[in-house]
């Protein structure tokens, strides 16, 4: 059998929960303009304002919980984005 999605799961249903992550990630950023322009065109700042990695070596990266892990910020909004 040949899918065009792997392990047969519902393109749909990787909308949803991507669109989920994203969703969970707006509602802990602030969208702020600090003036910086790219190509003619504002380009805000999205300012992480939920937890972070604390202090010391490595710290002060946003940090949320996703599938009962808890994961780096950036590297979700990269994958997500």
């Amino acid at each position: 059998m040949v899918t065009d999605t792997p392990l047969d799961i519902d393109p749909n249903e990787l909308d949803d929960r991507r669109n989920g992550v994203i969703e969970r990630i707006l509602t802990r950023v602030a969208v702020i303009n600090t003036g910086f322009v790219l190509d003619d065109k504002p380009s805000p700042c999205f300012l992480w304002e939920g937890p972070d990695s604390g202090e010391g070596r490595g710290g002060g990266y946003g940090r949320m919980s996703l599938n009962g892990q808890t994961v780096a910020v950036h590297l979700v909004v990269y994958t997500h984005f």
